[in-house]
């Protein structure tokens, strides 16, 4: 469950990929609405057309990014919340001081803006659930989390004073472990069988490592996706911000998983390729659109329209990039550090593939800042895979290669569902463990490493430019 789409994948016990779908939430960008995120689910797994394949459903696992929240009442059912005005009160609002639980201080934020903009609803919320959990709960109806999606190993014995009572939060368990069986009702909606196990589940990031076979310490991956991200396994959390947006959450298994953000980077290129597309509105009808997807034999769209010109506009703008020499003909793109993203050196002369490496580029050099920033805080990581949307693109991979002057290996697409597959799998006794799941399921597609002559183009563009996340970026 990502910031713009919802993924389903149906993967047989050896990692062979049977089937994907993909539901883009509408306008683009995931909802407040829990009910959204589960309606989204729905058409999702539905899309993989269950009914019609000879295959048993021997477990289902839940990764899903860490952003959002639901709030339940005492029956289980969401707060309906004026959610513009709650994140606008929550700017004004000071964040508890803790080191090691942020994300029960910043539910405890978000919990008093609430009560300042809606009271009445804000005392009627029995539950905090984050976003992957609120679906299982939905397939399982019993309440759950797991210590990355809580960014801690354990509760606070007293969240109280962070501004979270005790009993709204749920029981956080491993990530691997069963959380129950699918209700009849759900499994009805998903075209699935009742009392299927369903694992705890854990964050897209750390499901990402896993699905990328990267669970020793000192191995991590950089994506590709909405936001760029630099994720490594570490002995102990790196605490502080260090970067523009670090992080440190508990690994699967034990150890810390510890990295940065580039916000929104991913979705830069997004933006350019809705400008370079082809016009016209999407047809009116929602026929599904079969077409070449995101693994396996096909992915799913819900407009055709909407599919052909996603694929081939991305196609276009890849190839244009890889036609663009290093350097971009002197465009520069800085990713987003706060202040907003920038294009520095436009000229009357540039075109679509000179924009489109340059924003690789700039996304690839601040992912190298950011990993050589935890590198001095954690160690040189020893392997790194390159996962995300954009891996699939060569010509990008290859600059992120030669920015961070690493080879990176390349796995199959869609490492997050791949990694809540994994957890499935331990869930419904299919894998003995983690590792082993791991070692059966993760799908290698080869490495990329640097290029010599890229290597020095892009090791003189970043010693000419201010490191990302700085505050001398401007």
């Amino acid at each position: 469950m990502g910031t713009t789409t919802v993924k389903a994948l149906l993967l047989a016990p050896d990692g062979t990929p049977c089937g994907t779908a993909v539901v883009p939430y509408p306008g683009g960008r995931a909802p407040d609405d829990p009910e959204s995120w589960w309606t989204a689910v729905g058409r999702a797994v539905r899309g993989l057309d269950l009914g019609r394949r000879d295959v048993t459903v021997a477990g289902v696992g839940v990764a899903g990014r860490g952003g959002g929240v639901a709030l339940l009442d005492a029956r289980g059912q969401p707060v309906a919340m004026p959610w513009d005005a709650v994140r606008a009160r929550v700017v004004g609002l000071p964040l508890a001081r803790t080191r090691r639980f942020r994300r029960v201080a910043q539910w405890g934020r978000l919990l008093a803006a609430a009560r300042r903009v809606a009271a009445g609803a804000t005392a009627r919320v029995a539950l905090v659930l984050p976003v992957k959990d609120y679906v299982a709960f939905r397939l399982t109806g019993i309440a759950g989390t797991d210590p990355p999606s809580g960014a801690c190993p354990r509760w606070p014995a007293d969240p109280a004073p962070l501004g979270v009572p005790a009993p709204l939060l749920p029981r956080m368990r491993r990530p691997e472990s069963r959380l129950g069986g699918t209700e009849a009702r759900a499994a009805a909606l998903l075209g699935l069988e009742p009392g299927v196990p369903v694992a705890v589940g854990t964050l897209d990031g750390i499901a990402a490592n896993l699905g990328a076979g990267m669970l020793r310490t000192g191995e991590g991956c950089l994506t590709l996706g909405t936001h760029a991200v630099v994720r490594v396994n570490t002995r102990r959390p790196v605490d502080g911000r260090w970067t523009v947006a670090a992080f440190t959450y508990p690994f699967v298994g034990g150890g810390w998983t510890s990295g940065g953000d580039v916000p929104e980077a991913g979705a830069a290129m997004a933006w350019l390729a809705r400008l370079a597309r082809d016009g016209g509105a999407p047809p009116a009808g929602r026929a599904r659109a079969r077409v070449p997807g995101t693994e396996g034999p096909r992915g799913i769209f819900e407009d055709a329209g909407e599919a052909a010109r996603f694929f081939a506009a991305h196609a276009a703008l890849d190839a244009l990039a890889a036609e663009t020499p290093p350097g971009a003909g002197g465009l520069r793109f800085f990713p987003d550090a706060g202040a907003g993203a920038a294009l520095a050196g436009l000229r009357p002369d540039h075109r679509l593939g000179h924009l489109a490496r340059a924003i690789m580029e700039g996304i690839a050099m601040a992912l190298a800042d950011v990993l050589e920033r935890l590198a001095g805080r954690a160690g040189r990581p020893r392997a790194l895979r390159l996962t995300g949307g954009g891996s699939r693109s060569r010509v990008w991979a290859e600059i992120a290669a030669a920015a961070v002057d690493r080879p990176l290996g390349l796995v199959a697409p869609e490492a997050s569902a791949r990694g809540a597959a994994i957890l499935a799998a331990v869930a419904a006794g299919v894998w003995p463990d983690v590792a082993a799941a791991a070692r059966r399921m993760v799908r290698e597609a080869g490495s990329v490493g640097p290029a010599p002559g890229l290597r020095r183009s892009y090791a003189e563009l970043r010693a000419d430019r201010a490191p990302y996340g700085t505050g001398r970026q401007s």
